[in-house]
């Protein structure tokens, strides 16, 4: 028993390692998004709060200040609180509590490299969250498993390994949009908080209007320490900028930075008191000329013109609208190539690449952010596989006829070839009838996604326990033996066993094929990629489209057997050949078709009346995240502040509105 103990003690203590190695390397390369690896940081102070706040004297009696600056909060306040520390960054809309927050996040894993004991801090987003049906200890576990798929497996860490480290107070809780959620779950999710978190320590960060008080009935809640983000002062501004743009336009720079200092309470020093408009200042003037100058901004006397000035300025860099000025990524793509052996064939392939067309898929990149922030109205979560939603169902259903009709034809007419058929009407008529069955299947499969937004779902191989083996050949073997038995009756023992296989095949791998049954492998493989780990826009698009042709060749390769010999028992396999594996790829359509497919076929269907193109979306998705547009919280993606999102929003509605009325499709429904 001691030795059992010792073994999972040292299995949980292994997890918890991974577990922080796996979370610093995530965050560590999404601190990039909030502009956090630029040197100088931005001066953001935090001061505390006495209207929410426990006493300093009471917290930190040795400390002589009540204030101090984000990049220390860690060694000046979350490190010297006593027992569980309960943290609440409060601020105003982009004074940087989620970039505080990811900073404390940092720092909390780089002092654990020396001193093991403390606890792996593990982000949670909470705008989706509803403490009434999910306890904090699911979400927490959610979110362990999401960054390491190990902790599932019982024959790595221990059984429950991710449930154990809450348990045991291995990690700390950092939960970041309170703000997000309904007004009417506030205060639920702080009372939950405070009761369920037990001795963990939580950060919390949230709007300074939207914050609630925990409380319990029948109980005593000790006050969080709560800290207040600051505006940015002008003096602080204008040291940034100079400090931050040194070098041949550090003239430009100092002429605002002057200004700002001479007006601490005019328009441009109001504009840029938040760090996400000085970090969209800094990002949209690269290199001040004289038709790209920030200066013009001090002609325009509203710090809300400026902001918004700004952002448009921002989108306009890093999505250009001129044929000669290259974006980011295209400048990132030529100093990948520079000096390698295609760097000579890249630089003249460039220059023959024609204006119109570099501009229009600009456009394009930048019209799908306006089309998607438009459609997440008030909402902040976007999951990909909901984008579907957004377009008329009707003609995606339409569109899901595709791949089905044209897989089944193909195959159908393949399989008249190879059994020697070669009359022009017959193959006429094979290939109308299969491409009218795949289309019925298609628009059956899309259907069976509940019209679109279905939940994703990919495939993680792994060797079956000894009870789902015994379940996975009880699959195949309860239909296989009766198939057997009469073919074996009616024509002998070869062809019992050649007509049983597919029987046999279809029912160990595909089972019942639905993504929510007890199927075979395919069925127990099966994986909800919004629970998986570290999982993005790509990886769960290529996850859930794997995961389709996987059942497709599942079913075909079943079907195309059953069929293949159940003909040789009348005389020949030429009848499932020709129409076998046809019929088994439109029910691999039917049973396994996902959202990763929908949405490749979203752009044809949106495209004409929006001006999106046909270019895949999550190609948009990962260049705007690259582009610091976007950012990922979790297993969803998030435009990189609500002023952005609102911005985008506003522009989609401006040039919509002129050429007709705007209709927004209904919510789509919350896949959590």
């Amino acid at each position: 028993m001691n030795l059992l103990f010792r073994r999972r003690r040292e299995d949980l203590d292994t997890a918890a390692h991974h577990l922080a190695t796996e979370s610093g390397r995530f965050w560590g390369a999404e601190k990039g998004v909030y502009d956090l690896d630029d040197k100088p940081s931005i001066p953001v102070q935090w001061i505390w709060d006495r209207r929410f706040s426990r006493p300093r004297d009471e917290v930190l009696p040795e400390s002589d200040s009540d204030s101090g600056v984000v990049d220390d909060l860690f060694t000046q306040v979350y490190s010297r609180l006593p027992g569980p520390a309960r943290l609440v960054l409060l601020g105003h809309a982009g004074t940087g509590k989620s970039a505080a927050m990811l900073l404390l996040l940092l720092a909390a894993l780089d002092d654990r490299e020396e001193n093991p004991d403390v606890r792996v801090p593990v982000w949670i987003t909470l705008s989706s969250w509803n403490p009434h049906e999910r306890r904090l200890r699911e979400l927490a576990v959610e979110a362990m498993e999401w960054l390491v798929p190990h902790l599932r497996k019982d024959s790595v860490y221990g059984p429950a390994a991710a449930a154990r480290l809450f348990d045991e107070g291995r990690v700390a809780l950092f939960l970041d949009g309170l703000d997000e959620m309904p007004k009417e779950l506030r205060k639920a999710a702080m009372t939950a908080v405070a009761t369920e978190a037990g001795a963990l320590p939580v950060v919390i960060t949230c709007r300074s209007g939207e914050y609630v008080r925990p409380t319990a009935p029948g109980r005593k809640i000790a006050a969080p320490v709560v800290l207040q983000l600051r505006p940015l002062q002008a003096d602080a501004v204008a040291h940034y900028l100079t400090k931050s743009n040194a070098g041949a336009d550090l003239p430009v720079w100092q002429n605002l930075a002057d200004h700002i200092v001479a007006h601490p309470g005019g328009p441009m020093a109001r504009a840029l008191q938040t760090p996400l408009y000085v970090s969209l200042m800094h990002a949209a003037y690269p290199e001040p000329g004289p038709e790209h100058d920030p200066a013009e901004l001090l002609a325009l006397g509203d710090h809300d013109k400026i902001q918004e000035t700004v952002v448009d300025q921002f989108l306009d860099r890093v999505y250009p609208d001129a044929p000669g000025i290259p974006g980011p990524s295209d400048e990132r793509r030529r100093d990948t190539l520079r000096g390698s052996r295609r760097g000579r064939w890249w630089a003249r392939a460039t220059r023959r690449i024609s204006a119109w067309n570099l501009a229009r898929r600009r456009r394009r990149g930048l019209r799908f952010l306006e089309w998607t922030a438009f459609h997440l109205g008030e909402g902040t979560d976007l999951r990909w596989w909901q984008i579907p939603n957004w377009a008329s169902p009707d003609r995606l259903a339409g569109m899901c006829m595709v791949p089905a009709a044209l897989s089944t034809t193909v195959l159908c007419l393949l399989g008249a070839l190879v059994t020697g058929e070669r009359s022009t009407v017959l193959l006429v008529g094979v290939a109308l009838a299969a491409c009218g069955f795949g289309g019925v299947f298609g628009v059956l499969a899309f259907n069976q996604l509940h019209r679109a937004g279905g939940r994703p779902l990919g495939m993680r191989l792994r060797k079956p326990t000894a009870a789902e083996a015994r379940y996975v050949l009880g699959k195949g073997l309860t239909p296989a033996a009766p198939f057997f038995y009469g073919a074996y009756l009616a024509k002998g023992v070869l062809a019992g066993l050649g007509a049983s296989l597919g029987i046999f095949f279809f029912g160990v791998f595909g089972g019942d094929l639905t993504p929510h049954g007890e199927g075979g492998l395919l069925a127990l493989w099966s994986q909800p990629l919004t629970d998986d780990t570290r999982i993005n826009v790509p990886r769960s698009y290529r996850g859930d489209w794997l995961r389709t042709v996987y059942v497709v060749l599942t079913a075909t390769i079943a079907t195309g057997l059953v069929t293949a010999f159940a003909g040789a028992v009348e005389g020949g396999p030429s009848t499932g050949l020709r129409y076998g594996c046809a019929i088994g790829a439109a029910m691999g359509w039917l049973l396994g078709l996902g959202p990763a497919v929908v949405l490749r076929l979203t752009p044809v269907v949106v495209s004409r009346s929006h001006g999106l193109g046909y270019g895949s979306f999550t190609r948009h998705l990962r260049t705007a995240h690259r582009l610091k547009v976007i950012r990922q919280a979790g297993v969803v993606y998030q435009f990189r502040h609500t002023a952005l999102q609102a911005r985008l929003r506003s522009r989609y509605e401006a040039v919509t509105s002129n050429s007709r009325g705007l209709e927004r499709p209904a919510p789509a429904e919350r896949c959590d």
